[in-house]
């Protein structure tokens, strides 16, 4: 499970502004707000900003993931995010969308062949959850597509996150594998010509 800052190779995060103050305000800009348990505290996107995470250890793939979006229901805030999956912060293809709570709480899925998105929580925060169904990952990443006209002001705001991996399986490389194909077939053969003796 990777649910802090240590779970991370990196995190890059690229705040966008806010409507009327220009940039998103400093305690919205601190990415331990999603791993401190809390739906209180939050990071915030800002309108086009962006947060891409690659976990830790590299190797393994990424097989689902949660996100909670925290907005006040009535408050007008029309909140979205585009939600991405790559290898080492790049190649990335697009899942989908997961919209708040004065959206409907509901999810684009643009992608289901390779990622299923769906919204696993109602409440304070909305829950969104990814489900991995093909192909191996070590990187999501999440860019804001709020609209910039109306009661926004410093779009998809991030309560918590969590991403579950698993080891990648460890590929016998070609070579390799015939050699322990011929092996297995010379011992078959073995095995039979003492069969045949006896």
């Amino acid at each position: 499970m990777h649910a802090s800052t240590e779970a991370f190779v990196s995190i890059a995060y690229a705040p966008g502004s806010n409507s009327t103050l220009g940039q998103v305000a400093a305690e919205r800009r601190v990415i331990g707000n999603m791993f401190d348990g809390s739906n209180a505290t939050l990071l915030s996107l800002g309108l086009g900003g962006s947060i891409s995470f690659l976990i830790a250890p590299t190797e393994n793939t990424i097989i689902g993931s949660t996100v909670f979006e925290l907005t006040n229901l009535g408050s007008g805030h029309k909140e979205r995010a585009r939600l991405f999956l790559g290898n080492d912060l790049g190649d990335w293809v697009e899942i989908g969308t997961l919209l708040n709570q004065e959206f409907g709480s509901q999810v684009i899925n643009l992608n289901p062949l390779v990622a299923s998105l769906e919204v696993v929580a109602f409440g304070p925060a909305t829950g969104f959850g990814l489900t991995v169904l093909e192909g191996s990952f070590n990187s999501l990443r999440l860019v804001d597509a709020s609209p910039t006209t109306g009661r926004n002001l410093d779009g998809f705001d991030i309560a918590t996150l969590s991403i579950t991996s698993l080891s990648r399986p460890v590929a016998i490389p070609e070579p390799a594998a015939a050699l322990l194909l011929s092996v297995g077939l010379l011992g078959l053969a073995m095995g039979a010509r003492a069969r045949a003796r006896a």
